[in-house]
This record gives C-alpha cells, structure tokens and sequence, in this order.
C-alpha cells in the first residue's frame, strides 16, 4: 500500500510535468490508497499479532528467497523457488505468532541501532551506499571501505545488544508487575 502511495505521488509529479488532466485520476489514487492504508493500519493495530503474523510471514518469504538464490540457485527450479519460500513464509508466521514479544523487542533494537547509526553517519560521512556495495558484489568485485565503516557496525552491533538489554528488563518488570497485580 504504501508503494501504491508512492507510485501515485510520482505518476502525479509526471502528471504536473506533462499537464495533460490526468491529476484528478492521480488524487483519487491518492485518496484511496490513503484510506485502504489507513483501514489496514487501523485492523492491524487492533489485532497486533495478526500485523506480526503477516509480517514474519513476508520477511519468512524473503529470508526463503535469499536462502534459495544462496544454495540452490544454479537449478533453475520455479517450483523449488515457489516451495522453499512458501515454507519460510509459513514458519516466519507461526515464529512471529509464537515469539510475538521476542521479535518486537529484537526487532526495534536493530531497526533502531541501524536508523541511528545510519543517521550520524550521513553527517559525519564513512558510511558507502548500500546499493553501491551490492552492486560491487554482485560483479565478483571485492568493494573497498573504509575503517569507519567497521566502526558503524560496531556501534549497531553495540546499540543493537544494549537496545535489546534495556527492552528485555523493561518487558521483564512489566510481567513482574502485571504478575504481582493479578495475586
């Protein structure tokens, strides 16, 4: 939905630079996609797990892509492609059920100790564009960077546990007293 979104903003830019009346079209794509999202968001946020079901179940599917395009992508194989992601779709959604907490808290830590890092990074600089990096990957080139990009992993990695650390004790205090409140 929110590519939709985006999708529309760039076809209204198009639409502005060509002025030929397909504007009206571009905010009513606009509109919908706003309140589609919206619903979604709003069904989603009432049912918290169902959101984390679906979204393990994608990064499940993803995870089955990448393990395939690692191991077996020198067969050719759609239905060997199809099934493998299939399956890490289905156990991304019942680990995501089942380590609902877990994964939020994990989860949030790692987005955060990326976001924050990747973020002074962008003033201090040492940082190479990811794209960049893969792009020289995937050409069998051995992409140079610089010291300091080893430093911005070390902070995410350091973030990342002490992010999790703090999340846990709070979670860990949190059933203590919802624990004590029950007696």
């Amino acid at each position: 939905l929110v590519c939709m979104l985006l999708f529309s903003l760039l076809n209204m830019l198009d639409a502005l630079d060509k002025a030929d009346g397909n504007i009206a079209l571009t905010v009513v794509a606009i509109l919908i996609s706003v309140v589609v999202a919206g619903l979604v968001g709003f069904v989603l946020f009432k049912a918290l797990r169902v959101g984390a079901m679906i979204l393990g179940s994608l990064g499940g599917f993803f995870a089955g892509v990448a393990f395939y395009n690692l191991l077996f992508f020198a067969t050719n194989s759609l239905w060997l492609l199809i099934v493998i992601a299939v399956v890490f779709a289905i156990v991304g959604a019942f680990l995501s059920f089942k380590f609902y907490h877990q994964i939020i808290i994990f989860g949030t830590a790692l987005i955060g100790s990326y976001c924050l890092v990747r973020g002074v990074s962008l003033l201090a600089g040492g940082y190479p564009n990811e794209l960049f990096l893969f792009s020289e990957l995937s050409q069998g080139l051995a992409p140079s960077v610089p010291w300091t990009f080893y430093l911005s992993l070390a902070a995410m990695g350091l973030l990342f546990v002490g992010g999790s650390i703090v999340q846990l004790r709070m979670k860990k205090k949190e059933d203590d007293e919802n624990e004590y409140k029950a007696m």
